[in-house]
Formats: C-alpha cells, structure tokens, sequence
C-alpha cells in the first residue's frame, strides 16, 4: 500500500510504501522527516483532525484546503506503533526498576 503524506511539518509532499501484516522499518539521516511521516500517520488515525498540529510555519493561517496537512491510503490500518524516545521513556526507563541499567539489558 502506498502512502501519501502533504504539508506535515517541512513535508511538502511524499509517498511512503507500507507492506500490510508487515515490521516497516523506516531508516534515513537525522532531519529527512522519519519522526514527520511516524507522528503524521499516528495523528491522522486518531481523527479530528488531529493531523492539523503538523501545519508548516509558512502555511498557518492559511483557509486553503489543500494547504492542510493530510495522509492519504490508510485505509483498513486502525492503529500503529511507534518506537521513538517515548516508547523507550515508557517502558525501559522506570522511577521502580528491579533491574539495574535495564535499557542496556532490553537492547542486547
């Protein structure tokens, strides 16, 4: 399935490919917008127009509907997970850890 993602955050506009029932890992350099294309899908399956918090600077204010920021071709996808500082933050990192340095022990 393919994804489109416009005006999220400096995403002007793109096309992610995602294989149904499949780990996607998505790999790139710092800044090329991986965290963008992750949030903007994660905000776009929450409704309500949640997606809008990733307006560019230079589109706020802006009425135009094709100036807000969208995500196309998630049909038949109702949740996804995302592994990122807060995942870790949530899960490995704990006030009550029994374990000392459990992140080093969850990666290796």
């Amino acid at each position: 399935m393919n994804l489109t993602i416009a005006n999220c955050n400096n995403i002007d506009a793109g096309t992610i490919a995602i294989e149904d029932k499949r780990l996607n890992i998505k790999y790139a350099l710092n800044g090329t917008g991986k965290s963008t294309v992750a949030r903007a899908i994660d905000l776009q399956l929450r409704g309500e127009g949640a997606v809008r918090e990733l307006t560019p600077f230079k589109l706020i204010g802006s009425t135009k509907e094709e100036h807000m920021p969208r995500v196309n071709g998630l049909t038949g996808i109702a949740s996804c997970a995302i592994f990122n500082d807060a995942y870790i933050n949530q899960f490995a990192f704990q006030a009550d850890e029994i374990l000392t340095d459990s992140f080093n022990v969850f990666v290796r």
